[in-house]
Parts: structure tokens; sequence; C-alpha cells
């Protein structure tokens, strides 16, 4: 990317973190000066470049925005009087229930593993009345309920004894699924991107705060479509505990405040239509609500 193929060749060694033996002469040598300035070249041209007011820095104040700054997912709080909680980054575990596993066409002895939405596909259903739209690519989208965790501190190497006190609070959500591109993805061992973090993938309930959640452990969780049962379980099923779970997560991320974590799901899965009412419930906390409406145009 430079004129002059010499000081490109340096600047990319150099970009990419290796020294540059040639460049090392004894002060004698007539050609030490040569290499010396085409150095200094090279380090110039990898600075960074003025150019128009782009955001300084993720998360960074001042300066000016090349466009409106996007409003953060967040998520509302039960019982908060308006209170909101901000979410930075959504973390999923899969495969954290035998049973489902199984359902899967897996063993259920694999060990558990995580994988992204965009928090941009979250949606708020504390109201009850949400509309998450059929989404589009798909003939297969499928339900999956969860238990929650949003954290309110963050860490790096937690130990599973300290992994709790970072939970800010619990709530249920819906894992949606397009369950044809997933079993596609799998077959091609591609990432499952469009087949888990599509829009409107996450929807919600209220959060609970975790000082007013006693353990829940043993506690139940369901969904219903339509008043049928067609998920039901108890969290202790879980392989990996919400402890476990965030201590493994923090051993490759830096856990942050804002960070949720959907917890896995038991088996059950299965396909939603346009029109369908579906309840996602955990004991002792808001369930989440709403109603799978036509695809967008």
């Amino acid at each position: 990317f430079f004129l002059n193929p010499e000081i490109s060749a340096v600047a990319a060694t150099i970009r990419h973190g290796a020294a540059v033996p040639h460049l090392r002469r004894p002060r004698g040598d007539p050609c030490a000066p040569r290499l010396r300035a085409m150095r200094a070249a090279a380090l110039r041209c990898l600075r960074p470049q003025r150019g128009p007011p782009l955001a300084r820095s993720i998360g960074g104040g001042g300066g000016e925005w090349l466009f409106p700054r996007p409003e953060g997912a967040s998520l509302a709080v039960a019982g908060g009087g308006g209170v909101r909680a901000p979410v930075a980054r959504v973390f999923c575990v899969g495969s954290n229930y035998a049973d489902h596993a199984i359902e899967m066409g897996r063993t259920g002895k694999e060990p558990p593993f995580f994988f992204t939405k965009p928090a941009s596909a979250l949606v708020d259903c504390s109201g009850g009345d949400a509309v998450i739209p059929y989404p589009p690519g798909t003939s297969m989208l499928h339900h999956e309920v969860e238990l929650v965790v949003l954290l309110g501190k963050g860490g790096r190497f937690v130990a599973p004894s300290e992994a709790s006190s970072l939970a800010a609070a619990y709530g249920v959500g819906v894992d949606l699924t397009r369950r044809d591109l997933q079993a596609e993805a799998k077959r091609a061992g591609r990432p499952w991107d469009v087949s888990k973090g599509f829009d409107c993938s996450g929807p919600c309930g209220a959060l609970t705060a975790a000082r007013d959640v006693g353990d829940l452990r043993p506690v139940g969780m369901k969904l219903t479509v339509n008043g049928e049962v067609r998920q039901a379980s108890t969290l202790d099923h879980m392989i990996w505990s919400v402890p476990d779970m965030l201590s493994r997560l923090s051993e490759l991320y830096e856990l942050r405040p804002g960070d949720l974590l959907f917890t896995g799901t038991p088996a059950g899965v299965g396909a939603l239509e346009v029109g369908d009412v579906v309840e996602a419930e955990v004991e002792g906390l808001e369930a989440c609500r709403f109603v799978v409406g036509a695809p967008l145009e």
C-alpha cells in the first residue's frame, strides 16, 4: 500500500509485530543511515491518519459522531417504576440440558458451549402485548425457553464460588431459532449467526433484581403455545450451573456489567406459526409473553 516497495515490506513486518533484522546494522556500516530512514518512514506511514470526525473509541467521550449514535439495548426491571437495565452483549449456552441435546441428535454427554446474539436482537416483552414478526428466510421457527442472567459486575477468571455475585438480575427469555438454517449450518460446519442472531430473536420478560430472587436451582420452567405446554423442566437439570457458566465464560472473555446470558433450554422445542401465543415462565420471575406476527414486508 506504499509507493516504495521496500518501505511497504518494512511496514508490513512492523505491523505484524515482528523485528526487522536487516535494519540492525553497525554504526559504521554505510547502509545504516538509509535503513534507519526507511524504518522511520515506515513507522510514520503506520501512524493513524487524520480524517473525518469519527467516533474516538468504543464508549469514548467527546468528539463528533459520523451519524447519530443508535440507542443501546435495554430491558425493563420488574417493579422498578420505569427503571431499565442496559444490555451490552448477549451470550448463549448451547446443549446445557442433556434431554435437549439428545432431541437434537447428540448423546447428551457432550460439554455445553457458547455462542452469541447481537444485543439488537432483544425484544422487551414486559408489557405482555409484544408481537414478534415471523422472520424471513425460514419455514421452521422454533422456540427455546431459557433463564437469562444480567450481570451488574464484571471480571476475568472468576471462580465459581464468586460468580453468583456478578449477577444483577434474572429473567425469562426465549431463544428463537431458524431451525432449518441451523441444520444447514451444522452440516456445512458454518457459524450459526443467521439461525440464532436475527432481528427479534431474543424476546425477554421483565428482569427481577438478584436481591429479590431466592435459590433458583430447584424451580420449574415451562413454555406454552396457545395454552398447550411444550417445554417443562426444572433449573437443576442444567449441566452447567449459573456460577459454572459465568466462571467458564470469564475464562474466554472479560465479563462486563450489562452482559446478558441465555442459560440453555430443556427438551420440547418446536415450531411456531403466525398467530401463536407464546408464554415462557420460570417460577418466581416475570413471564415472557408474545404473539408471533405476520412476516414483515
